[in-house]
C-alpha cells in the first residue's frame, strides 16, 4: 500500500489540485485505489471508506521510466471531461496489471468532503509485489503533483518542483539525471540512486532462520554416542508470513560419524573438503514465528558416536547451519573428552525371587559388571566377591548352605577361592592381606575349592573406555526354605582407577503358596444351619501395594465339595513385590457374611461365615371397635317433678365422681 496527500487550493480562481501515484510496475501489479478522508476510521483513516465523489484515473499508456514520469501535461481547471486524453481513463481496466499510474482530481468546491485537517485527501493505492520478486529486491512508488497557476495546472517538473522532489542537480536546474544522487537519502545497490520527498522506497523481506542446538551432556568418553537436538525455525517482525523452506546442515567435528537411525528422519550424509561427516535435513512449509525453545515442532534428535581414540581433554566443536530465502544462521555446541574417568561395577541376579525348589534347593546365578568410564585405558581388573552366609552384614538369612557351582568369565581372566572364614575376609584386593591389584598373596588358590567363602577374578587385560568385562558366579542354595534372602557382594579396582568399586544384589526364595477357603452356615441363634442354598460364589483377591484385584476365575462352593476350595501354586511376591489374598463372596440374600483370614506359614486359611437374618416381628392387628348403641327415646316427654329432679342431680353427682376417679388412674397407669 502507498499513500499520498492533497489539500484542495484555497483561492477561488486557483486550479484545481491533483495527486498522482505512479507504480513500479517491473516489480508490482495494481491492485486498488480510493481516495479516503474521515477521521474516524478505523484503524486509521488510510482505511476509510472511498469519497465515492472523487473519481479515480486509470492510465494503461507507455511509461519508459517510471522515475521519470510526468503524470499528463496540462490539466485544464474544472474541465473534467478532457481528464480522458492521453492514456488516462475513469474506466477501471478489466486487466489490472496494465495499470501504470493513478491519479485524482481534487476541486476547492470538494473540500467540504474531508473531515481532515485542512479538508486533507489521500489517495490509497493497493499493489501485489510480484512472486519472483527475490529477498531484497527494491520496490519503488512515485508521487507527483502538478505545479498550480490561475486556471491550469501543468505536470512538467520544473526547477522548484525538482528541488521539492530531489530529482534534480544545483548545478544544472533543467536537467533531470536518473543516476545522479541528489541530497536526499543515498541508496546505494538498487535500480535509483536516491530516495526523498515523493520518493518511497521498500526492500522485500523474508523470514530469517532461527537454529539452535544442544548436547545431553557436556562430556562424553571415547566411543560414545553423544545426544545432539538442533531446534530451528523461520521468525520475521511481519504477521503472516509465508510458509518456507529450510535447510539444516549440521557438520560434526572431525572423527565423529553420525549413528544411523538415531535420528527421525534420516539425513543426508557426505563429507567436506577437511573429510567432516555433514548432515543435511530438507524441511519443508516451516511455519513463521514459531517459539524455537517452548514446543517447537521443528526438532531434530540424534546421536553421532565419538572417536575411539579420542584424547583426555579433547574438545569436539559440531556446528549447524540453517538456510532458507537466501539467509543463513549457524549455532554450534561442544563437547570435551573428560580428563578423569572411572570404572563401574555393577552386580545382578538372574532370579531375583526364586520360587521353585528342586529337591530343597535354589539355584541361581551372579552376574558381575565392569565398565570403563576412563578415557585412559587399564591393563589389570580385580574382582573379589565375599560369599554370603547367614547373619553377614549385607542382611543375608538362611538355614542352608551356599555353594559354588561355576565362575566363568572373559579372556585374559584368572579365577581364584580361598576357604578362609567368610567374616575374616578383607574385601578390598588392594588389602595387604590380598597381596595387591592383579597378584594375589598366598591365601588365594587358582580354581573353585569345594567350600570356597570368597572368588576372586583378576584379569589382564586392555580395557579401555565404554569396554565391558562380564563375571558370573552360579550358586546352589541347600536346604533352602521359603523366607531365605541371600545377599552378596563384590568389590572391584582397575589399574589405572585408584578407587576401588563396590556393588551388591540379593535374592529371596518365596515358594508358591496356598489358599484354602471354607464356607460356614450358621442360624440367626448361631448355631450351625442345615438348611442352605445349593451354593455360593467365591472371588480369589490379591493385594499389591495399594492395588486390590480378582484373581482368576469365582469358584463355586457347594455341598458337593464340602464347602471348602484350595487355591494353589499362588506368587508370593508379583513384579518384585509381596503380596497378601483373601477371599471375597458373592451376596446371600438373606444372610450376613464375615471372612476371616488366618495365615499358617507362607498359606493362607480363610474361613467365610454366612449367618442368618432374623424374621422381622410383624405388628399386632388392632381390635375393631364396636358401635356404639343409641339410647332409646321416650315417645313424649313427662315433665320433672321435685324428686325426679334431685334424683337426677344425684345422678349426675355420682357420674362426676367417677369421671374424675377414671381421669385419676388414667394418670396413674
Amino acid at each position: 500500500m502507498s499513500v499520498s496527500g492533497i489539500v484542495p487550493q484555497r483561492t477561488e480562481a486557483a486550479a484545481d489540485a491533483w495527486v498522482c501515484n505512479t507504480l513500479d510496475t517491473e516489480r508490482v501489479d495494481f491492485v486498488d485505489a480510493r481516495v479516503v478522508a474521515d477521521v474516524d476510521a478505523k484503524p486509521n483513516v488510510y482505511y476509510g471508506d472511498p469519497v465515492e465523489e472523487l473519481k479515480i484515473l486509470y492510465y494503461t499508456g507507455e511509461v519508459k521510466d517510471p522515475n521519470l514520469f510526468e503524470c499528463g501535461t496540462v490539466e485544464t481547471r474544472r474541465d473534467e471531461g478532457t481528464d480522458e486524453k492521453d492514456g488516462w481513463t475513469y474506466t477501471r481496466p478489466a486487466d489490472l496489471s496494465t495499470v501504470k499510474a493513478v491519479k485524482v482530481r481534487v476541486s476547492r468546491e470538494n473540500g467540504y468532503l474531508s473531515s481532515l485537517p485542512q479538508s486533507f485527501f489521500y489517495l490509497v493505492v493497493e499493489q501485489r509485489i510480484h512472486d519472483d520478486v527475490q529477498i531484497g529486491d527494491d520496490v519503488w512508488t512515485w508521487t507527483s503533483v502538478p505545479w498550480t497557476g490561475i486556471y491550469d495546472a501543468g505536470w512538467e517538473l520544473d526547477l522548484p518542483a525538482k528541488r521539492y522532489y530531489d530529482r534534480t542537480t544545483f548545478e544544472d536546474g533543467d536537467v533531470i539525471d536518473a543516476q545522479y544522487a541528489s541530497p536526499g537519502v543515498l541508496t546505494d545497490g538498487v535500480r535509483y540512486p536516491y530516495t526523498g520527498p515523493g520518493r518511497d522506497l521498500l526492500r522485500v523481506v523474508g523470514s530469517l532462520p532461527v537454529v539452535a542446538k544442544d548436547v545431553a551432556q557436556p562430556e562424553y568418553g571415547p566411543g560414545d554416542e553423544a545426544d545432539y537436538t538442533i531446534r530451528f525455525g523461520l521468525e520475521s517482525e511481519i504477521a503472516n508470513m509465508p510458509n518456507d523452506t529450510v535447510v539444516i546442515e549440521d557438520t560434526l567435528a572431525p572423527g565423529m560419524t553420525y549413528v544411523e537411525g538415531s535420528a527421525a528422519t534420516e539425513p543426508t550424509v557426505s563429507k567436506d573438503a577437511e573429510g567432516r561427516q555433514v548432515l543435511t535435513w530438507t524441511v519443508e512449509d516451516v511455519v513463521p514465528n514459531i517459539d524455537v525453545l517452548k514446543n517447537n515442532p521443528y526438532t531434530i534428535n540424534y546421536k553421532a558416536t565419538m572417536p575411539k581414540d579420542a584424547k583426555a581433554g579433547a574438545v569436539f566443536t559440531n556446528t549447524v547451519v540453517a538456510s532458507s530465502q537466501g539467509n543463513s544462521r549457524r549455532a554450534e555446541v561442544k563437547v570435551t573428552v573428560p580428563r578423569a574417568g572411572y570404572t563401574s561395577i555393577k552386580k545382578h541376579v538372574e532370579k531375583p525371587v526364586v520360587d521353585t525348589l528342586t529337591n530343597g534347593v535354589a539355584a541361581n546365578t551372579w552376574t558381575i559388571d565392569l565398565t570403563s568410564k576412563d578415557p585412559e585405558k587399564s591393563t589389570v581388573t580385580d574382582v573379589i566377591d565375599v560369599l554370603p552366609y547367614d547373619g553377614d552384614d549385607k542382611g543375608s538369612k538362611f538355614s542352608g548352605t551356599l555353594v559354588v557351582k561355576g565362575v566363568e568369565a572373559g579372556e585374559g581372566a584368572t579365577v581364584y577361592s580361598t576357604t578362609a572364614e567368610a567374616f575374616t575376609i578383607d574385601e578390598d584386593p588392594n588389602a595387604k592381606v590380598n597381596g595387591k591389584t592383579g597378584e594375589p598373596s598366598d591365601m588365594w588358590t587358582k580354581g573353585v575349592q569345594e567350600n570356597a567363602t570368597a572368588i576372586r577374578v583378576v584379569t589382564k587385560a586392555d580395557f579401555p573406555y565404554g569396554d565391558a568385562q562380564t563375571i558370573t558366579v552360579k550358586t546352589e542354595l541347600k536346604d533352602a526354605k521359603s523366607g531365605d534372602v541371600v545377599v552378596n557382594k563384590a568389590v572391584g579396582r582397575a589399574d589405572h582407577t585408584k578407587m576401588r568399586m563396590r556393588t551388591s544384589a540379593q535374592f529371596v526364595v518365596l515358594t508358591p503358596v496356598e489358599l484354602t477357603v471354607k464356607k460356614v452356615w450358621k442360624d440367626a441363634e448361631g448355631e450351625a444351619l442345615t438348611d442352605t442354598p445349593d451354593a455360593v460364589k467365591v472371588q480369589l483377591m490379591r493385594t499389591q501395594g495399594e492395588k486390590i484385584e480378582p484373581v482368576g476365575e469365582k469358584v463355586d462352593l457347594s455341598a458337593e465339595n464340602d464347602w471348602k476350595y484350595t487355591f494353589t501354586k499362588l506368587p508370593a511376591m508379583v513384579d518384585g513385590e509381596p503380596v497378601s489374598y483373601t477371599i471375597a463372596e458373592d451376596e446371600v440374600e438373606d444372610f450376613t457374611s464375615e471372612v476371616a483370614v488366618d495365615k499358617v506359614g507362607e498359606n493362607y486359611s480363610v474361613i467365610v461365615t454366612n449367618t442368618a437374618e432374623l424374621d422381622p416381628t410383624p405388628d399386632p392387628t388392632p381390635d375393631p371397635t364396636p358401635t356404639p348403641t343409641p339410647t332409646p327415646k321416650p315417645d313424649k316427654p313427662l315433665p320433672l317433678t321435685g324428686a325426679q329432679t334431685y334424683a337426677l342431680m344425684v345422678v349426675a353427682a355420682g357420674a362426676m365422681a367417677l369421671g374424675v376417679a377414671f381421669l385419676r388412674y388414667a394418670r396413674r397407669r
